[in-house]
């Protein structure tokens, strides 16, 4: 008995060895191999392709320093414990290039000051504790380290994006060249602080930005990789020679130009057309003197004395994703995007046939054009013309000829400052292969307004500018988690069957079911 007794007690012990050796066993190749399982439709919570690849591509030790404070509200610590498994997943596709480190900035002073010259700011959070309300000061902040390179993430509120911005800063601080995007402005009363600073901003956090001026001549388009032209002017051909030449160094360029001048404090415009249209025409591409409305718009906030008030606004087009190109992959992604009084675009009757044409984005087949002076009114009623559907951006691709092939280069103007002027260039005859133009017809879609409304417009143009500047690397990320679902529409007919359906058939149908039950009730009474 004694001696059975003492087998079991063997075999017990034996048995838990070898779990825990099972147990150890697992853990040691859990901490070599990475795997997780993601039943999400567009894997929003693993990292992308793109980012596992610019994580396997690096060839020297990246450090991220997560500076977390450790005593944070309980609202806030998901955050934490997200950002923890987002970083955990980088390093196990880094290939040991990737180190980091959380660090709590309230155990050192020199750390805080520190951290303040790194642009990490503390951030203030409403705690309730003990019936009582009251601010509390952490850091929610993030660098990147390389050599002696870093990218900052001030403060970190969601994770969201957080995956572009880091497999951005981490790009951004290995890579040997950083490249340059240009803004020219051509519209006179519009300035980029005050109309297009958050689109510039964004774009610091991935290049080099330069804002352009023709007055500085041609060595202000040096370098300039993409470039973006926002609104339209007269040109002189001085000016007209600059961004020719710019786009047959290999600059490629996207013109948002503006075929509509509004009026100051009046919801009213008048046409404009400038002889930038013409240039842009000679390259294969042409914007209607027009303005494009649609049934499938986007919704409009506006205000009348004491009452604000949101209504459809035909002007404010919403192309949704079966109306972006989903073979082009700068916006093959996209959920939607708003594009506001805008104008149609359309190669011209004179298209160089060595060039390829993509639609990148159209109008609904519920769509008219509107020309002369516009009534820009959301309330007044609009009369549709025949409808059909309206190329909006159109992207071409390949090798461009000079506006100015065969003539001789206009000369500069004369700097009075200069004892001699500047010798005219040797006219480039055509741009390198592969070269891409892209043109929308209204500058509107990119503003600080409509950025700050519609989050999708900045992915759009971001994508564009991404893939033309890099290639597709980045393009797949940024758009994840951006899906739109909206309620299929449906006719006017459908929609008074749902509605007196739900008014009069669901009533009719408890009383046939109180009537039936009658019956049958009364039917088993008789039978008894």
């Amino acid at each position: 008995m004694i001696k059975r007794t003492a087998s079991y007690g063997i075999s017990a012990m034996v048995s838990v060895v070898i779990v825990l050796g099972i147990i150890v066993a697992v853990n040691v190749i859990s901490s070599l191999y990475f795997a997780r399982a993601d039943l999400t439709e567009d894997k929003r919570f693993t990292v992308s392709k793109p980012t596992r690849d610019v994580l396997a591509g690096l060839e020297d030790l990246v450090t991220i320093n997560v500076y977390f404070s450790k005593e944070l509200p309980s609202y806030v610590m998901p955050l934490k414990t997200r950002v923890k498994d987002l970083l955990d997943e980088y390093k196990a596709y880094s290939g040991g290039n990737l180190q980091v480190d959380f660090i709590d900035p309230d155990l050192d002073p020199e750390q805080k000051q520190k951290m303040q010259f790194m642009g990490i700011p503390p951030v203030q959070l409403n705690v309730i504790q003990k019936d009582k309300a009251e601010l509390v000061t952490v850091y929610l902040g993030l660098a990147v380290l390389y050599e002696n390179k870093k990218e900052v993430i001030p403060v970190i509120k969601a994770t969201e994006n957080l995956e572009y911005q880091l497999t951005s800063c981490i790009s951004k601080i290995t890579m040997k060249e950083i490249k340059t995007v240009g803004l020219l402005l051509l519209s006179d009363g519009m300035d980029i602080e005050k109309d297009f600073s958050m689109l510039r901003d964004e774009l610091k956090g991935q290049y080099d930005v330069k804002e352009l001026d023709l007055s500085a001549g041609e060595r202000d388009f040096r370098d300039v990789d993409t470039m973006l032209v926002l609104g339209t002017k007269e040109l002189s051909d001085y000016e007209s020679f600059l961004i020719d030449q710019a786009i047959m160094k290999g600059t490629n360029v996207i013109f948002l130009a503006d075929m509509i001048q509004r009026e100051p404090g009046k919801l009213l415009a008048t046409p404009k057309r400038t002889n930038l249209i013409d240039i842009i025409a000679k390259y294969g591409l042409d914007i209607g003197e027009n303005l494009v409305l649609d049934r499938h718009s986007a919704m409009a906030s506006f205000s009348s004395g004491f009452m604000s008030f949101s209504l459809p606004y035909p002007f404010w087009i919403k192309v949704a994703k079966d109306g972006l190109s989903q073979t082009n992959p700068a916006v093959s992604q996209l959920s939607s995007a708003i594009f506001p009084w805008t104008s149609s675009v359309q190669t011209a009757a004179n298209g160089n046939p060595n060039i390829k044409f993509d639609v990148l984005a159209k109008s609904s087949e519920r769509s008219w054009l509107q020309t002369g002076r516009y009534d820009l009114n959301p309330q007044q009623k609009f009369v549709k013309s025949s409808t059909s559907s309206h190329d909006l951006a159109i992207e071409a691709t390949g090798v461009f000829k000079s506006v100015f092939a065969g003539q001789e280069a206009p000369k500069p103007p004369t700097d009075p400052k200069r004892r001699t002027p500047e010798k005219a260039q040797e006219v480039l005859q055509e741009s390198p292969p592969e070269t891409k133009i892209v043109v929308i017809g209204g500058s509107f879609l990119v503003n600080n307004e409509f950025l700050n409304r519609y989050r999708a417009n900045l992915l759009f143009v971001q994508n564009l500018i991404d893939v033309m500047t890099l290639g597709q690397g980045l393009v797949g990320i940024r758009a994840r988690g951006m899906d739109e679902r909206p309620l299929d529409e449906v006719s006017e007919g459908t929609k008074s069957w749902a509605k007196y359906g739900n008014m009069i058939g669901i009533p009719i149908l408890v009383i046939l079911f109180g009537l039936v039950r009658y019956y049958l009730r009364r039917r088993m009474r008789g039978a008894l």
